[in-house]
């Protein structure tokens, strides 16, 4: 994030206080990383974050100067590919609901709520992730892990019943491979490569030879 860019932030819980402003450090996938004027850093939910657009210069200061740098930034820049957009896919949804939940099971705990097909990894402003990507999570485990990226190790769950966010995405990670690994040895083996040169084209040279290699 740029040094400039702020936000109002939120109070959470019950009782209410009036937004404070804020310096954003990093944005995560569901929440931001903010510092407080006091130098206090929090991690934020983004439906209880209010970005503060960075003020535009006035067209009357240099303009000379704005239209060169417009003109070197253009002429060094690499082309910038347009992201594809997001799968979508309501079968795949319906799909991971007839799984338990995941956490439930880590833990051994008889489920309590219905299962619901959780959205986890890199997305647009105010869009879903791709649909492939989601995770069967029952109703409660849903929010805390919506409301703070952790997963309750043990119920009744409460802020020091949780996961630490790492561990929580490293069982993340692991259930969507399982879950897209399932996809992928129900196709024929044609279809199988088809879909795994296309998916390692992604990778740089450098990764492709560590994956080779046995390297992480």
């Amino acid at each position: 994030m740029l040094d400039h860019e702020h936000c109002w932030v939120a109070s959470g819980g019950l009782k209410r206080q009036p937004p404070r402003k804020a310096k954003i450090i990093e944005r995560l996938d569901k929440a931001y990383v903010v510092e407080y004027a006091d130098g206090v850093r929090d991690r934020v939910p983004l439906r209880r974050v209010t970005v503060i657009e960075a003020r535009k210069p006035s067209a009357v200061l240099a303009p000379l100067a704005r239209t060169v740098v417009a003109t070197t930034v253009r002429s060094a820049a690499a082309p910038i590919e347009k992201p594809l957009p997001a799968k979508r896919s309501e079968r795949y949804k319906a799909f991971i609901r007839t799984h338990a939940c995941f956490n439930c099971a880590a833990i051994g705990r008889a489920q309590q709520y219905p299962t619901e097909a959780d959205h986890e990894g890199p997305r647009a402003v105010s869009r879903k992730t791709s649909d492939l990507l989601t995770v069967p999570l029952c109703t409660e485990c849903h929010r805390w892990v919506t409301d703070t990226y952790q997963l309750p190790y043990r119920f009744p769950a409460s802020k020091r019943t949780l996961r630490p966010r790492e561990e929580t995405e490293a069982m993340i990670f692991a259930h969507q491979r399982h879950l897209l690994h399932k996809v992928l040895d129900a196709l024929n083996d044609e279809a199988a490569v088809e879909v795994l040169e296309v998916g390692l084209r992604l990778l740089t040279d450098a990764q492709l030879g560590c994956a080779i290699e046995g390297k992480p």
